[in-house]
């Protein structure tokens, strides 16, 4: 378990920078439509190792910056409730709703819109439903 909080934290560190990186490029650099796709197809990762984090541990602590430092302030970030995780998952999901429907050859894999539609509804049906893979009986 402590090896997937490792990944999951280190793949939501890389979404974070890539939101931030990419969102700070000027517009002689990339343009605007690549620039929300990749955004989004970022918050659509981030949004996915969220929901597997909450489904695994409950509340956990939410990062949604680049991690710069390995500071006390940066490390240390307290946890957040199910549902303010929760809600985070549906906020970035509804972004990469915006996503293409679907590429074309050479971009197989891509997430899409209808990958973000279906994740934020078995998000609302987990939410609703309170299931957690490990979640303890009676709690």
């Amino acid at each position: 378990m402590q090896e997937l909080w490792r990944q999951s934290y280190n793949a939501i560190n890389a979404a974070n920078v890539a939101i931030d990186k990419i969102a700070a490029m000027d517009a002689g650099r990339i343009n605007e439509p690549v620039r929300q796709r990749l955004i989004n197809e970022a918050k659509f990762l981030r949004a996915l190792h969220y929901f597997n984090l909450v489904r695994w541990f409950g509340g956990v602590p939410i990062v949604i910056k680049e991690t710069p430092s390995l500071s006390e302030d940066a490390l240390y970030v307290a946890k957040a409730t199910e549902d303010e995780v929760y809600n985070q998952i549906m906020e970035d999901l509804k972004s990469a709703e915006q996503l293409p429907k679907s590429y074309g050859a050479a971009d197989i894999g891509r997430a899409t819109s209808g990958a973000a539609k279906s994740l934020l509804a078995k998000v609302y049906l987990t939410k609703k439903t309170g299931l957690r893979p490990f979640k303890k009986a009676g709690k």
